[in-house]
Order: structure tokens, then sequence, then C-alpha cells
């Protein structure tokens, strides 16, 4: 298992990201980096996501949510 954390830094940054596509398939995302009090040393990371989708079988469907917050 290879796991690569995104860790929040002293330059304040922020996106917005949103994918469309067949059966209803939808997914957005959002990542939030910024500074404590203007200190490059302290800083807050949020990374969001959701995702909904249907499929070309009937009563089949997921959704999916993903919030982590990193100090």
């Amino acid at each position: 298992i290879n796991q690569v954390t995104k860790r929040p830094h002293g330059i304040p940054r922020y996106s917005l990201e949103y994918s469309g596509g067949n059966f209803g398939f939808n997914r957005g995302g959002i990542d939030l980096n910024t500074p404590f009090g203007g200190s490059e040393r302290f800083a807050f990371r949020l990374i969001g996501t959701y995702e909904s989708s249907g499929s070309f079988s009937d009563f089949q469907s997921h959704q999916k949510w993903l919030i982590a917050p990193t100090f």
C-alpha cells in the first residue's frame, strides 16, 4: 500500500473541480489550504469530494463522500 498525504503549507491555495459523464455520473471536489494567522509555520488543509453515479443495470447506483482535514 502506497499512501501519499497532502500536507498543508504556508501558501494559501484553493481549488474546486467538477466532472460529469454517462449514467448520471457526477464528481465534485474541493481543496483548501490556508495558513493560520499569517504564519507560514502553522497551516490547515481541507480536502473534500463527492461522487454519485447510476449504472446501465437497473437498481444499481452509488454515492461516495470524503472529508480529509489536516493540520
